[in-house]
């Protein structure tokens, strides 16, 4: 079955392009790492998935006028290559994870949430061979008829089954072209499916 795409953001190898907001959908000042799993060829291949989360529920807190849940993630590398995922980090901040959240919907898979990241060039995230990258996040609800984003793409009740999707994971990399590299294949880099409620 075929992954919705998700409209990407224009960015260009560059130094900071301008002021950009990092939405507060990234957790502040939680920066992933890669640790080793193993020597090469240590990692079996198998139809678990790689990208996985910490917990197989999630529940929304309000916190005035928002609504916030932390999803917390590990992408275990079982392939021969380094994967990247280009990053912003102004002032040496947060990466800013380029992570998405899709809902289930029938049959199939529909986009509901997607971070607004900063538009700069910073060094990738890399995940070594072998390696698993472990990192936590934030989602964001604010109300449908505020000024902030992102809001939760749906137009029914919140409660339902969800899985992550982490977009321009890449299996090459070059910073001096756009795209900057191949993608890992949609089935490499979505998540066990976990529930989401408020």
């Amino acid at each position: 079955m075929e992954i919705p795409k998700l409209r990407r953001p224009a960015v260009r190898p560059a130094n900071v392009l301008g002021t950009a907001i990092l939405a507060s959908a990234l957790a502040a000042g939680c920066v992933g790492n890669a640790s080793d799993s193993g020597g090469p060829g240590s990692a079996v291949e198998d139809d678990a998935p790689r990208l996985r989360t910490g917990g197989s529920a999630y529940a929304f807190t309000r916190d005035g006028v928002w609504e916030r849940t932390r999803i917390d993630f590990a992408y275990e590398n079982r392939g021969p290559d380094t994967l990247y995922q280009p990053t912003c980090r102004p002032n040496g901040g947060d990466p800013g994870l380029s992570m998405a959240v899709q809902k289930r919907v029938g049959g199939g898979w529909e986009n509901a949430w997607a971070p607004v990241l900063p538009a700069c060039l910073s060094e990738p995230i890399r995940v070594a061979p072998g390696a698993t990258y472990r990192d936590t996040f934030e989602v964001v609800l604010h109300p449908q008829d505020s000024t902030h984003h992102p809001h939760l793409n749906t137009e029914v009740d919140i409660e339902g089954t969800y899985r992550l999707i982490w977009l321009q994971l890449l299996r090459t990399y070059d910073p001096d072209s756009y795209p900057f590299g191949e993608e890992v294949a949609d089935s490499l880099r979505v998540s066990n499916p976990f529930e989401l409620s408020r």
